[in-house]
């Protein structure tokens, strides 16, 4: 998995784009929500925090 903060300016978003199409599992970061290229899915990183918190606390008490 490869991380690219500022997945939604020029540079970032070509550069995710090349990974993704390498076959690669990208994570993007920015810091808005619109715009989003149509190859990149839309997710909100709190959700995934939100997710993995509840599981801890579900799976390691």
């Amino acid at each position: 998995m490869i991380l690219v903060t500022g997945g939604l300016g020029m540079i970032g978003a070509h550069t995710a784009r090349a990974l993704t199409d390498l076959g690669q599992e990208v994570v993007v970061t920015a810091h808005h929500r619109t715009g989003v290229p149509s190859f990149l899915a839309g997710f909100d990183v709190a959700e995934a925090v939100a997710d993995y918190v509840a599981w801890r606390a579900d799976n390691h008490r």
